[in-house]
């Protein structure tokens, strides 16, 4: 080991193969293309079969170092770099990625786990070879919509059907963008592979089609289906064939295992559409009343939706989930009654279960009391130790607080031991006292990441980002991100 460290100038090359490996696992992609130009022997010796895992993982993305993006020819040499089996992962970031380019590295990558691409500009047919991609568990499609919405599946520039439907034993995740026109038929059967094994499906749709996604053909495409993301502009989900046409249909069959349903609706006018969701998403957040389900997203551009959604028969079956396993429910615009929200979310609560919460105040009020009796009606969730994460939304109190009892949003934080993050946001508050509720927020608990989505580039904002850092505290001037897929417990 001596010999090894004898000189500052010592190349890491000279370790053993295994420990240089797991060294340059720890670069990015780029990093390691650059690194092959230090000198010829670190590109002979890195490009060698000792080294054959670091071009197992073939990365060409869209912002690469020094503006240098492998052609054709450089992709062939990295797959023979990677030996038999060629690529585990392929992650193809660049739009102008040429077809030849993509359709090569699934030709020699036998061995392919996870496929990510961006659609090329040029029309792409996937190949149809059943051999290929006997492996391939995880395939993400980006810049699709227009193409899919256009194209037929299975012509260049369509929807893969026959590809994905070859890598059917073994796909667990899908994602992509642009619901093919096809899927949306509710009186033909619609082209969508039929997936056994898949797990986690994510599809959004940023154009207002006006047709609608029926989930009973999803539900007999992705049986198996334990995580579902829907992102539309429309909010246009249709159950599809009514029970009484088919009777072996109804809503108790979709989905038995559905542990994740996360739903975005940006539009804010067309009730039609809204109230056509409104029945389907009902159903799948009570899917067996509700006792799967560990994680909840329900997010509408339309202000009317939380009233329609919330009111309602006490005994039908949403009124009756219990939610027990939930751990997480999001939702920014949502607005749920103290008590409507005590009936769904106290079991979660009393098992210690429920680790992330938003809170949604009566919008567009300008009395504050109104603000202060709906935070005192969530007095059963004050102080729970489970909440990691809160956000607080449209809220309206006292702008310059008297004393410590007008205090009202900090006191409650402060009431939580183990909050660690806060998404917070209201658009009836000018920059002073927002920052001023914020800065009483930061000595009041003890957070280690504030979201505040407005005020992105306010002076204020600057000085408030450098007082939280003093503090522990990082200060994000963006929305919290969604994790996909979601981490499930057992």
């Amino acid at each position: 080991m001596a010999a090894l460290v004898e000189s500052r100038r010592q190349s890491p090359l000279c370790l053993p193969a295994g420990v240089v490996t797991k060294i340059f696992l720890y670069l990015n992609f780029s990093e390691i293309i650059l690194s092959l130009r230090v000198c010829k022997e670190w590109n002979r010796t890195l490009t060698s079969p000792l080294h054959s895992t670091l071009w197992r993982n073939l990365e060409v993305p869209n912002n690469c170092m020094m503006r240098w993006w492998p052609s054709h020819a450089d992709v062939a040499k990295m797959l023979s770099w990677a030996g038999h089996g060629g690529a585990n992962r392929i992650v193809m970031g660049r739009r102008d990625t040429a077809r030849a380019t993509l359709t090569l590295v699934l030709n020699e990558s036998p061995n392919l786990e996870h496929l990510e691409y961006t659609q090329p500009v040029e029309d792409l047919l996937l190949p149809s070879d059943e051999q290929l991609c006997k492996q391939l568990r995880n395939v993400s499609i980006h810049g699709s919509e227009t193409a899919f919405r256009n194209a037929a599946p299975d012509v260049p520039g369509g929807f893969p059907r026959t590809f994905l439907q070859n890598a059917a034993s073994s796909l667990e995740h899908l994602a992509f963008e642009g619901i093919p026109l096809q899927w949306q038929n509710t009186e033909l059967e619609p082209e969508i592979p039929f997936l056994p094994k898949l797990k986690t499906l994510r599809i959004k749709e940023s154009s207002i089609t006006g047709l609608p996604l029926p989930l009973f053909h999803l539900s007999d495409a992705f049986p198996g289906l334990e995580q579902l993301f829907v992102s539309q502009a429309s909010a246009n989900l249709d159950p599809g064939p009514m029970p009484e046409l088919n009777p072996s249909r109804k809503w108790e069959t979709i989905w038995p295992k559905l542990k994740v349903f996360l739903f975005e609706a940006n539009i804010t006018t067309m009730r039609y559409w809204l109230s056509r969701s409104f029945s389907p998403v009902r159903f799948l957040t009570c899917l067996s009343r509700g006792d799967l389900l560990q994680h909840i997203r329900l997010d509408f551009g339309h202000q009317g939706w939380p009233c329609m959604f919330m009111y309602g028969d006490i005994h039908d079956d949403y009124q009756r989930s219990e939610l027990q396993s939930l751990r997480s429910f999001r939702s920014c615009k949502l607005r749920m009654e103290p008590e409507r929200a005590r009936c769904l979310f106290s079991s979660a609560i009393r098992t210690e279960r429920l680790s992330s919460f938003d809170i949604v105040f009566p919008p567009n009020s300008l009395d504050y009391r109104e603000s202060i009796n709906h935070l005192h009606g969530y007095g059963w969730l004050r102080g729970a130790p489970s909440i990691v994460t809160l956000g607080c939304y449209d809220f309206f109190f006292p702008i310059w607080p008297e004393n410590d009892e007008d205090l009202h949003l900090p006191q409650f934080l402060a009431t939580f031991p183990n909050l660690q993050t806060l998404s917070i946001r209201s658009t009836r508050y000018t920059i002073l006292p927002f920052t001023y509720l914020v800065e009483v927020i930061l000595r009041l608990t003890h957070l280690k990441t504030i979201y505040i989505n407005d005020y992105q580039n306010h002076p204020n904002v600057n000085l408030l980002r450098r007082a939280a850092a003093e503090q522990g505290v990082e200060l994000i001037t963006e929305e919290r991100p969604q994790q996909w897929p979601m981490p499930l417990s057992s």
